[in-house]
């Protein structure tokens, strides 16, 4: 008993190996209702033998689907697949064979007797879902004429993360996010390692451009949508944004960093207490930079006056754990009116990952 499905694709028999598995998150119907719950992030083969096939959503939790038990580009791949209401698995296996200009790409899903009656059950329905599927694969038009969306590599509770995902959704831009767990260190894969050697996070692709630093990647994404105004078009607005971006990165998220990593980061990691001398410390670094920023808010709706830029996201970003890190924000009343505007932002909102605020 099993489902075998086949279907003719215009591409080489390696690219379209490739799309089928490493490219399996810019195809898979995410928004159809093929997804296990939650708000999707990404559809994920690792590419190896013993690897999973997994989906992972935007906040950080995983579902599995199975594991990959052959794996042999550009010929074969094979995994296991089981639906949360199984007992047990079931085997999928692909194959791709040069036709004519293009390839034939030819599933079977095996195993359906080990299931009983509820195979019997999900049979027919899961035959049409891999012909939905399929069609889906197939659709794009060949690959040396793909329009690719970019691509934004990231660890959405970091702050860095947080400040170009939440541009990209202030902007409305079309971006496919692929998750980064810092935490399980996969930052240090050699495939992310070559795209950033200093094996951090956020990392944005544009067909064949690779961008990494948060803030570079701000005025990269306002650069799309000029008409929003929020990379400026004149050479003193664009000094003054750059002068407040650079005073972010080496100034305030320095001193904003210890009380996040010390309250909130530790907790999440499993890394043990805060530290009282780094909470002295940050304390130290942070008031004479808060004096500076709540000064200069003074009679300001925005940083740079009443326009919004990506100035505001840039430093914004600091902030985005004052509440669960209890950041000594009480003196600064200016820096909170600022704030709590920004965060109203549309955009912001949607970006934010608890325990970000």
């Amino acid at each position: 008993m099993k489902i075998t499905k086949s279907i003719f694709v215009r591409r080489p028999v390696d690219a379209s190996f490739r799309h089928f598995t490493a490219e399996i998150g810019r195809w898979w119907p995410l928004k159809e209702g093929f997804s296990r719950g939650g708000e999707r992030a990404n559809e994920i083969f690792e590419c190896h033998v013993g690897g999973r096939f997994y989906e992972r959503y935007t906040d950080g939790e995983e579902s599995a689907i199975g594991h990959i038990t052959v794996f042999e580009p550009p010929e074969r791949i094979a995994f296991t697949w089981r639906h949360p209401a199984w007992n047990t698995d079931t085997l999928v296996e692909v194959r791709f064979t040069p036709e004519g200009d293009g390839t034939r790409v030819t599933l079977e899903h095996r195993g359906w007797e080990s299931l009983g009656e509820s195979g019997r059950r999900d049979y027919d329905a899961y035959g049409r879902g891999w012909e939905t599927l399929l069609s889906r694969y197939a659709a794009g038009p060949p690959a040396h004429e793909e329009n690719r969306m970019m691509e934004l590599h990231v660890f959405p509770p970091s702050p860095r993360a947080l400040k170009v995902r939440a541009l990209v959704r202030h902007l409305d831009l079309e971006v496919e996010e692929r998750v980064v767990n810092l935490f399980a260190g996969e930052q240090r894969a050699p495939a992310y390692a070559s795209l950033n050697p200093n094996q951090r996070m956020p990392v944005l692709e544009d067909g064949d451009f690779v961008l990494w630093e948060s803030n570079a990647i701000l005025q990269y994404l306002a650069a799309q949508r000029p008409e929003s105004g929020l990379w400026p078009r004149d050479a003193r607005g664009q000094a003054d944004a750059s002068r407040w971006l650079h005073w972010e990165s080496a100034h305030w998220t320095p001193a904003c960093s210890p009380f996040a990593f010390e309250r909130v980061v530790k907790k999440l990691a499993g890394l043990g207490e805060p530290d009282p001398a780094e909470i002295a410390r940050g304390e130290k670094l942070f008031h004479p930079l808060a004096a500076v920023l709540d000064g200069h808010l003074r009679g300001r709706r925005w940083l740079l006056g009443d326009t919004l830029t990506i100035a505001d996201f840039g430093v914004a970003t600091g902030l985005a754990f004052m509440e669960a890190a209890q950041f000594p924000v009480e003196p600064y009343d200016e820096m909170l009116r600022w704030y709590q505007g920004f965060r109203a932002l549309p955009g912001w909102q949607k970006a934010l990952v608890p325990p970000q605020s």
